[in-house]
């Protein structure tokens, strides 16, 4: 009776160590398996988190231009409906820079304009803005070149640049007016600064001096 048990004991146990590597093998596929579904499911994540951003789908399908732009801060800005706007985008490492530029009846308006920086993540970080709804200003009929002849005949400080096929006219804007001045646009040199050149702009109606710019030279 004893050996029948011993016998039984043996078997039981031989059986348990035969069994034994498989069950190993059956575990170590299954670690293999949890392991490749965890970096499978890292990228996936990653990639919906990007494309969930729309800030960066902005940047990236430029969607994000001036005209766009323009549209969503017009309100903003409150820029009047006889203001035409017209733009120049240069680019920076870090994104680019927009600035707006107006007019009125195609008329450029001087002393005006908004200078915004954007992100490649399509995000404007910098405003300047220097643009405010004036009055509309009046235009007088003709585009001044006879008031310039008799200003032009009139001074011997300066020697005029030739421009004889562009419009003059443009509409000045100062700090503390309402609304805009329409003057006259030249380009000269100036023979009392050391042959420097200038541009002056002069009020249409009388021909006063409002503004003169001097150009950098160039070293």
């Amino acid at each position: 009776m004893k050996k029948l048990i011993i016998i039984l004991l043996l078997g039981c146990l031989w059986f348990g160590i035969r069994n034994l590597p498989s069950r190993t093998a059956h575990l170590e596929p299954q670690g293999e398996t949890c392991a490749s579904e965890s970096l499978t499911s890292t990228p996936s994540s990653l990639s919906g988190h990007f494309a969930g951003n729309p800030r960066r789908n902005i940047a990236e399908k430029g969607v994000l231009n001036p005209e766009s732009l323009l549209e969503s801060f017009r309100g903003k800005w409150q820029i009047a409906e006889y203001h035409e706007v017209s733009s120049t985008v240069s680019e920076f490492p870090l994104g680019k820079t927009i600035v707006y530029h107006f007019s009125q009846d195609s008329i450029p308006i001087i002393g005006m304009s908004i200078r915004v920086r954007v992100g490649t993540n399509g995000e404007v970080f910098e405003e300047e803005n220097s643009y405010r709804p004036i009055e509309k200003t009046l235009i007088a009929e003709g585009n001044g070149k006879a008031r310039i002849q008799a200003l032009q005949k009139e001074s011997s400080r300066y020697r005029w640049v030739n421009n004889s096929d562009q419009d003059p006219r443009v509409i000045l804007v100062r700090d503390g007016l309402s609304q805009g001045e329409l003057a006259l646009s030249l380009e000269a040199i100036d023979k009392m600064r050391g042959e420097r050149p200038t541009q002056l702009i002069l009020r249409a109606v009388d021909g006063k001096l409002l503004k003169r710019t001097f150009a950098y030279s160039e070293f």
